[in-house]
């Protein structure tokens, strides 16, 4: 592991990074999948306010990004265990989410 990666086998942890934009680099592992993330203070940051369950996020984008990830998983190349990634959540899907809530309001 590289210094400015973050890893995580936690596919929930891996979709609050997900959600809040963190770069997806790489995918690995067998069975259990290992996330890697570019780190930085965000990350700690998060990681503490998740475990301290003071996290806020709106919920269906959370769950959009844990389904993300798991469409990543499950199409992954059987036979390789690693794929280099460069996936974030696109705009478009961040400007759907805030048009739900003012919709909603």
């Amino acid at each position: 592991m590289e210094l400015n990666e973050y890893t995580t086998d936690d596919l929930n942890f891996a979709a609050v990074l997900y959600y809040f934009d963190k770069k997806l680099l790489n995918v690995e592992g067998g069975m259990r999948k290992r996330f890697i993330f570019e780190d930085g203070d965000s990350v700690q940051n998060l990681q503490m306010q998740y475990y301290r369950k003071e996290l806020l996020c709106e919920p269906m984008g959370l769950w959009n990004s844990v389904k993300a990830l798991k469409s990543i998983i499950y199409n992954m190349p059987q036979m390789q265990k690693s794929v280099p990634l460069q996936i974030s959540i696109t705009q478009e899907v961040r400007e759907k989410e805030e048009n739900n809530k003012k919709d909603k309001k």
